[in-house]
């Protein structure tokens, strides 16, 4: 979130900082906002 003035014209950091503070954001909010861009169908492995 902290990248996204850097995308958008007429929107200042602070103005972005200021809404994230003010409103109450659960994890179904979060979810639904990302649920779309999430790739479910690949396989990760992890080298431990």
């Amino acid at each position: 979130m902290t990248n996204l003035a850097n995308h958008l014209e007429n929107v200042s950091h602070d103005t972005i900082n200021r809404y994230l503070k003010t409103e109450n954001f659960d994890d179904q909010d979060l979810w639904g906002n990302v649920k779309d861009e999430i790739v479910t169908n690949t396989l990760m492995l992890f080298n431990i």
